[in-house]
């Protein structure tokens, strides 16, 4: 805690001279290459129809998608698009970030009932008393509380007033928690967000167009200190976090996410009548640490278990356990400004209910053949 306001001058002062360098290499596709996918020769194979694989590309073709990998046992079932260009993640980092938080949380390094005060934050218009008193927590499950104005704006429509919200009370999925969050991250472990999503994550993964280095670390500064930061992530790279997820944080031997923390951020903690705005409501979903479990799906059917992470535009990865499976969707957004396409949840939701169908029929299939 002492060492809050000597490590954000720190960072801070990387920011201010290194931005303009980053913001050029952020520019730069590729990185270093990876490991390529294994892929299934064929679809029944993979125990998925052809038949209801091609309905699925076929329907895929009728969006703005611009890049689709799905993966089902650890292999590549189906993929469409540009699956190497560098994708916008959009709130997708959020969910990146809530993964590199599980080891400095399960060693201690992190304390989720630290407050803001006790960790000496604060911004350009001052956190109120209340705000103050939100906890790392109440950040990581979008109910601190706090919505100080940000490069986003002062939020979502319907935000309640400053200093109207007991932290932890009310769901909103308020810009402000989401920024500081990396601050926080940076700040506990003295070690960049970008840094350590590249060596804890990106590199024993062995992502095949991500370089950590080449990341974007911020951007205004006028209406708060903490600012917008970009991850740009092709979608064959993007698959293969959603890889992680989907074995509990283990590869290849070694645990890069402890298994209780992948548990915990993926569990519901508000349940889809709590979720604000409204329009979040009656998806299904509810919402954890900066990802989104179904909520109460039948425990025999292909959703149980399953979560997902929403960017805007389309930006989405959704994880299957039921069908050992991942699906990584972007629409790509460009190097400046918002993308001239999108897809919404309920035309992605097309794309998993087609995969499911595809799963389905073929079992469906064997079954009818063997009575």
């Amino acid at each position: 805690m002492r060492n809050w306001k000597t490590l954000k001058t720190a960072v801070g002062f990387f920011l201010s001279m290194g931005i303009l360098v980053y913001l050029g290499r952020a520019l730069i596709p590729g990185g270093p290459r990876g490991e390529p996918w294994e892929r299934w020769p064929n679809a029944e194979n993979a125990g998925f129809s052809a038949e209801g694989l091609k309905q699925v590309l076929d329907y895929t073709k009728t969006l703005g998608t611009t890049g689709l990998v799905v993966v089902n046992g650890g292999k590549v079932l189906l993929e469409y698009g540009d699956i190497v260009q560098l994708g916008y993640m959009a709130a997708g980092r959020y969910s990146i970030l809530a993964m590199v938080y599980g080891e400095p949380v399960t060693d201690g390094t992190i304390d989720l009932d630290l407050t803001l005060e006790e960790l000496g934050v604060d911004d350009r218009q001052g956190l109120l008393p209340i705000e103050k008193q939100a906890t790392i927590e109440h950040l990581l499950t979008d109910r601190s509380g706090v919505y100080h104005p940000t490069e986003f704006g002062n939020g979502p429509e319907g935000t309640p007033a400053r200093g109207s919200v007991e932290p932890g009370s009310h769901f909103l999925p308020h810009p402000w928690g989401g920024l500081a969050l990396r601050d926080i991250f940076e700040a506990l472990t003295g070690r960049t967000f970008f840094e350590a999503v590249g060596r804890d994550l990106a590199e024993p993964l062995g992502l095949q167009d991500f370089n950590w280095k080449r990341q974007n670390p911020g951007h205004d500064r006028s209406r708060s200190v903490f600012t917008l930061y970009n991850l740009y992530v092709s979608t064959r790279d993007v698959a293969r976090f959603g890889q992680l997820m989907l074995q509990n944080g283990e590869w290849r031997g070694e645990q890069l996410i402890p298994r209780e923390w992948v548990e915990r951020i993926t569990s519901v903690v508000t349940s889809p009548e709590d979720l604000n705005p409204e329009g979040y409501r009656g998806r299904g979903l509810g919402f954890g640490y900066q990802w989104w479990p179904w909520h109460d799906p039948d425990p025999e059917g292909p959703y149980a278990g399953a979560y997902t992470y929403l960017g805007s535009y389309g930006q989405y990865l959704t994880i299957l356990p039921k069908l050992d499976m991942v699906v990584a969707h972007q629409v790509f957004a460009g190097w400046y400004g918002p993308p001239d396409r999108s897809v919404g949840w309920d035309q992605y939701e097309g794309i998993l209910e087609r995969l499911v169908a595809a799963r389905m029929d073929l079992v469906d299939s064997d079954s009818g053949s063997g009575s």
